[in-house]
């Protein structure tokens, strides 16, 4: 791995817990391999583009990865009824790209959550859909979602040896109805099991952030300890510091190439 800056933020209000202050470390890679990326995300790194972050806040704790192992994941009856709602529409994967349609989508779709959730104010510009998308070190794909000819959603996604991970998906307001982001979620666990893949990551889960609290609906799901150990959500699907440990299987990819698609 190239490294072309490490830095730390300084502290600022948490977009998840208001009430807590946020501290985040920044790696911007000129090149990484494969093996690199999927070892840091299995400690518990995300990345848009080439900037790879995670949070290191002094007095909190909360935002932990999470992952799905793809062999034993089976839907639950709200994934299953939401499965069969969206059955008219048709997934398409390829490579991430940038037209029109995707960047109207985009657009609306951060205009309707910081309406409705309160979410900070973001960069909806095609050079940051770019910078956190489309310029990527390592292998990268897009699934969309489509009604007949009309696209409703996008999800981005990095792939590893072992791993699927969903980068960010976005839909379109519109179709609220549809749940559209559970169901792309739905379609990348599917995507990983079509690619022999062992887990699905989709990002941190917050205790207490109800927009997140949907990440651990999809079972069996492990959630990453600062310790650096995976453990199985309590009933309530929070963080259990003395809860079981994930012990399935980690299979280890030792090549650089490119995963196969």
């Amino acid at each position: 791995m190239i490294v072309a800056s490490h830095t730390v933020t300084d502290p600022c209000r948490c977009p998840y817990l208001p009430d807590q202050r946020n501290t985040m470390e920044h790696v911007v890679v000129r090149s990484m391999s494969t093996l690199e990326y999927e070892q840091l995300l299995q400690t518990g790194w995300r990345k848009f583009g080439r900037l790879l972050y995670r949070p290191i806040c002094d007095d909190c704790e909360e935002c932990r990865s999470t992952r799905i192992h793809i062999p034993s994941f089976s839907p639950n009856r709200s994934q299953s009824r939401c499965l069969n709602r969206n059955a008219d529409l048709r997934i398409e994967v390829g490579q991430p790209t940038i037209d029109t349609p995707r960047m109207d989508i985009y657009h609306r779709y951060h205009v309707a959550r910081e309406a409705d959730r309160g979410w900070h104010r973001s960069d909806h510009s095609i050079d940051g859909y770019s910078d956190a998308f489309l310029d990527n070190p390592t292998q990268s794909l897009e699934l969309s979602v489509w009604l007949e000819e009309t696209l409703l959603g996008i999800a981005l996604l990095d792939i590893t040896g072992n791993i699927v991970s969903g980068v960010y998906h976005y839909h379109d307001p519109a179709y609220a109805d549809r749940s559209l982001g559970k169901f792309m979620m739905l379609k990348v666990i599917r995507l990983g099991e079509l690619m022999n893949r062992t887990w699905a990551h989709f990002g941190y889960h917050v205790a207490g952030c109800g927009s997140l609290r949907y990440k651990t609906t999809f079972r069996p799901v492990g959630i990453l300890g600062r310790d650096g150990v995976w453990r199985l959500p309590d009933t309530d699907g929070n963080y259990d510091p003395d809860g079981e440990e994930d012990h399935n299987a980690w299979v280890t990819f030792s090549g650089d190439e490119e995963a196969d698609t």
